[in-house]
């Protein structure tokens, strides 16, 4: 099943400024789309949902703050091609993400690069409109000789088990070779000003909040852009990074010279209803 993009940029997004998404489907060679789609396996089996939450946990706050030499030189060189032999976890999502911003820019460097991850998985990088920075990931299990392909609904259970011994797996290899991170813990933030956050060895970081309004949006939503508090300002926009927070307590993990962060910023201005 080939890779099949859709590549729709939402006019009514979820930020300010219509920036825009782009989606793309994430496949699986051997698994039927049918399959795939015709179930929540999630909602179905309330047991994966603690593996989607540790699977998204991994994208969020341990993938977005890389930079592609981070990437390079955790996974090594790219790989030649797409791998075949990659599956896409039952409890992962079929459909990722990407700002929309400068997508069809001629200065546009987007690229989307593959890496193994040790002997159970594979990465797939996902590059901003700068060509370095990550703008989302998708994290793929290797196949075996006990790999069961999804092939309809009767294959979930088994399968269900393969992906949790593989993912494991990889879990336990991103450990021992992901950049240690420090966790700042929870930081007050709020619209009318921004946040400012000692990161040690003299250095900080300033968290700059905005709410969002939208029709669609019933849960709490709002962004948080962090970037180095410096008087260099060409460095200050290098270091900035935008996250979207759509959760109470969220986490989120972000990089400033090189070293690895993780924050949850607690937004204590009153929520504003949406607009009508």
């Amino acid at each position: 099943m080939k890779r099949t993009t859709l590549a729709i940029l939402l006019i009514g997004c979820l930020c300010r400024g219509a920036l825009g998404q782009v989606l793309s489907f994430v496949d699986s060679p051997s698994d039927n789309l049918a399959a795939l789609g015709n179930c929540n396996y999630n909602r179905l089996h309330p047991e994966l949902q603690q593996l989607a939450d540790a699977y998204n946990e991994l994208i969020e706050l341990r993938f977005l703050p890389l930079k592609l030499a981070d990437v390079t030189a955790i996974f090594g060189a790219k790989l030649d091609q797409r791998p075949g032999d990659r599956a896409r976890p039952v409890f992962a999502p079929m459909i990722i993400a990407e700002s929309g911003l400068g997508y069809n820019d001629l200065a546009n460097k987007r690229h989307v690069d593959f890496h193994a991850v040790g002997p159970a998985g594979y990465l797939e990088a996902r590059y901003q409109y700068d060509g370095e920075t990550v703008a989302t990931c998708v994290l793929y299990l290797r196949t075996n000789s006990a790999f069961i392909p999804l092939q309809s609904t009767n294959d979930i259970t088994a399968r269900m088990a393969w992906d949790k011994t593989q993912f494991e797996l990889l879990r336990q290899w991103l450990e021992g070779h992901l950049p240690k991170v420090t966790d700042l813990g929870v930081v007050e933030v709020s619209e009318s000003k921004p946040t400012r956050v000692e990161l040690g060895a003299g250095a900080a970081c300033i968290l700059t909040t905005r709410v969002l309004n939208h029709p669609d949006v019933t849960n709490l939503w709002f962004t948080v852009d962090l970037a180095k508090e410096t008087a260099d300002l060409p460095g200050k926009n290098r270091s900035q990074q935008h996250r979207s927070i759509n959760q109470p307590d969220k986490a989120v993990g972000f990089s400033i010279d090189g070293r690895f962060y993780r924050v949850t910023p607690r937004l204590i201005d009153p929520i504003r209803k949406p607009d009508k």
